[in-house]
């Protein structure tokens, strides 16, 4: 694995964590859920 094949999966792993985490605010913002 390369370098570039290294900061390439980082950074999709970050991006996707970061949605995953939006995206379950929103459905607990929209359920009601504290």
């Amino acid at each position: 694995m390369s370098v570039q094949d290294y900061v390439v999966r980082t950074l999709v792993r970050d991006d996707f964590d970061e949605r995953f985490q939006s995206a379950v605010e929103e459905t607990e913002r929209f359920y009601g859920v504290t």
